[in-house]
C-alpha cells in the first residue's frame, strides 16, 4: 500500500497582518481553508500529515 503524504511550510506569523493574533478574522479564515484542504486530502487517501514551524 502506498502511503501517500502532505508536507505543509509557509510564512511567519510576522509576515501576516494580524501577527500572532489568532482571533484575527483573516487568520480564523485561513484555518478554515487549511481545514478544509486537509479533509479533500485525506478523502484521497492521504494519511500522514507533515507541518514545518521552525522560527529560527
Amino acid at each position: 500500500m502506498e502511503l501517500r503524504t502532505c508536507a505543509v511550510t509557509g510564512h511567519r506569523p510576522t509576515r501576516f497582518k494580524w501577527k500572532y493574533n489568532e482571533n484575527n478574522n483573516g487568520c480564523k479564515r485561513l484555518k478554515k481553508r487549511m481545514h478544509a484542504q486537509f479533509i479533500v486530502l485525506y478523502e484521497k487517501g492521504v494519511r500522514r500529515f507533515l507541518v514545518g514551524g521552525a522560527l529560527a
